[in-house]
């Protein structure tokens, strides 16, 4: 609810408040609305994202895209597509190191990584998982039939 600075001089003059009182609480709210607009404006923009497909593929079966499992993955969009596969694997590094289910059964798959490893070891690498399941891919020939 936003009450405009109008009114509430008003509401302190209607109450009989000393006039010199009143010229100084509104000076402060002006300050204040003055300072909360400056410190709204130096605030980090969110970035924009873009999503990656990371397509497991380890029988070098690329040409056949349709049964090849793939899930997708939010990067911000300055990101260099590179950086994010030796991130993904940082996170599976840390989860087979420090938590329980990891060290009784580490990780070996892209796969299991993606379907297992929770979402708290990926936050600090900023790589958001999308996808936990594989996805599907519809391929198309970009035409529509008659």
């Amino acid at each position: 609810m936003k009450i405009d600075l109008s009114d509430i001089e008003h509401i302190l003059n209607k109450h009989k408040i000393d006039a010199s009182l009143v010229k100084k609480v509104v000076e402060d709210a002006k300050q204040a609305a003055e300072d909360a607009k400056a410190d709204a404006g130096t605030g980090e923009k969110k970035g924009q994202y873009k999503h990656l497909i990371v397509v497991s593929d380890p029988n070098g079966e690329y040409p056949n895209i349709q049964n090849v499992p793939m899930w997708i993955i939010k990067v911000k969009e300055d990101e260099k597509h590179t950086d994010v596969l030796p991130r993904l694997y940082k996170a599976v590094y840390e989860f087979n190191a420090k938590s329980r289910k990891g060290r009784k059964n580490p990780i070996k798959t892209f796969g299991d990584a993606m379907q297992s490893v929770p979402p708290k070891f990926y936050k600090p690498e900023k790589n958001p998982v999308v996808t936990k399941e594989p996805v599907i891919v519809l391929v198309t020939d970009n035409t529509i039939p008659a």
